[in-house]
């Protein structure tokens, strides 16, 4: 998973070791987490 600046094309921030099959990111504006689903092992990261 990465945070992209994307004005200004500049990677910010990258998580790696996360394991395969990861879906689309989801912000959760309530606790202000981001959730990635992970659907070869089936976690949410």
């Amino acid at each position: 998973m990465a945070v992209v600046d994307a004005v200004n094309n500049v990677l910010l921030k990258k998580i790696e070791g996360l394991g395969g099959g990861l879906e689309q990111p989801r912000f959760n504006p309530s606790d202000g987490m981001v959730y990635l689903a992970g659907n070869t092992d089936d976690v949410l990261y």
